[in-house]
């Protein structure tokens, strides 16, 4: 495997796509003082040092072997692709119509892994990680306990989510605004996170 770690198949690195994300986190923290001061007092915990962990680990899986074998691949034919036909990656995106077909053949979602490889974060950080691109719902469970998905420590995970997640079902007749506040907690991070993503990404992108 190539010393570059990717974090696309356009070339572009994980550590530069990290610190691109932790950037825009950052400009968010700094931007909303006044949702940091919110999350303090609704939660008692600091949503900026939980966003900037979940920015700083939201791709770690990438590094997982089978990913990286995967995203090469599909870097070397786009490669080839620009060889021949010149452009950048937003060109071979328009061109070619499977591109990344072998990531989507790969059977791995990088933040199953990034869980994996971070369990120790706290559950709200976990969640935002495991969430950021939609993929924490009972239709993507197979995901996560599927063997074939081949991730180990994937189905212990989810069952932790889901007991987390049944838990709060049972409490909410009883005790609502708990369970409010405890979602509030969640959806917080996961939000910021998914935002500080897409921002990097289109910067990254050229817009």
């Amino acid at each position: 495997m190539p010393n570059k770690l990717l974090a696309k198949p356009s070339g572009l690195s994980l550590q530069k796509h990290t610190d691109n994300v932790i950037k825009e986190g950052k400009r968010i923290t700094e931007s909303y003082p006044f949702v940091m001061q919110k999350y303090k007092c609704v939660t008692e915990r600091d949503l900026g040092k939980r966003l900037e962990g979940a920015c700083k680990f939201h791709d770690e899986g990438k590094s997982h072997k089978r990913w990286q074998t995967a995203c090469q691949k599909d870097y070397q034919v786009f490669l080839k692709w620009q060889k021949v036909k010149g452009g950048d990656f937003s060109d071979f995106q328009k061109a070619i119509k499977n591109t990344g077909k072998h990531l989507m053949e790969a059977q791995i979602r990088h933040e199953i892994s990034s869980v994996v490889k971070c369990s120790k974060l706290p559950c709200p950080t976990l969640a935002a990680i495991a969430a950021h691109h939609g993929k924490l719902s009972k239709h993507h469970e197979n995901k996560w306990t599927d063997k074939k998905w081949k991730i180990k420590g994937s189905k212990k995970a989810w069952e932790k989510f889901a007991i987390l997640s049944n838990d709060y079902v049972l409490e909410a007749a009883f005790r609502f605004r708990e369970v409010l506040k405890r979602h509030y907690e969640f959806a917080g991070v996961r939000g910021l996170l998914q935002l500080a993503d897409v921002r990097a990404s289109i910067t990254e992108n050229g817009g």
